[in-house]
């Protein structure tokens, strides 16, 4: 999705909130004999906008006594739109998420099942950031990045007996932050 500006500076000539999104989700199954079944999943998503600003509300000094010109920087006004932000900082967002998994089902006789469920997860995020809703660098965030990878693996066994239904499993996860 794309979308241009919503917000606009009340005291500054600038826009800001720019939308670029994309997001793509994609389920294929395949059965190549009566006993496997085998599922793939594949989720991403990016966002390259502009984050949105906050809006100034009100100025609560650090250091009483020590004037600083946010002090006079009026409050945004009661529209949604209206925000200020340090344009020279270049707001944006570069977020991307990519997700793999796949299941195997396999009918090891007409009473049980063994499942194996694999899962990949990457996540990058890059963001900067006005934090205080005022032209002035008073509070802003120039970069904010971080990664996050996971890896996940499942196996379980499902059947029944008679009257008797039951699951075991055993799982292993990794993270990378």
């Amino acid at each position: 999705m794309n979308a241009g500006p919503w917000q606009e500076g009340y005291t500054i000539d600038a826009e800001n909130g720019e939308e670029d999104t994309r997001a793509l989700r994609g389920i294929l199954e395949w059965l190549p004999t009566d006993k496997l079944t085998l599922q793939t999943m594949i989720n991403l998503w990016y966002d390259k906008g502009e984050p949105q600003a906050p809006q100034y509300s009100q100025y609560r000094a650090n250091l009483p006594g020590v004037y600083t010109p946010v002090e006079d920087h009026p409050t945004a006004p009661e529209d949604n739109r209206s925000a200020d932000f340090t344009d020279s900082l270049g707001l944006r967002k570069d977020n991307a998420l990519r997700h793999f998994s796949l299941r195997a089902d396999y009918a090891l006789s007409e009473d049980v099942t063994f499942t194996s469920l694999s899962t990949y997860i990457d996540y990058d995020h890059f963001l900067v950031y006005d934090g205080d809703g005022v032209p002035q660098r008073n509070f802003d965030v120039p970069e904010i990045i971080g990664e996050i990878s996971s890896v996940s693996q499942e196996i379980r066994f499902t059947g029944s007996y008679d009257c008797l239904l039951y699951t075991s499993d055993a799982a292993d996860d990794s993270l990378r932050v």
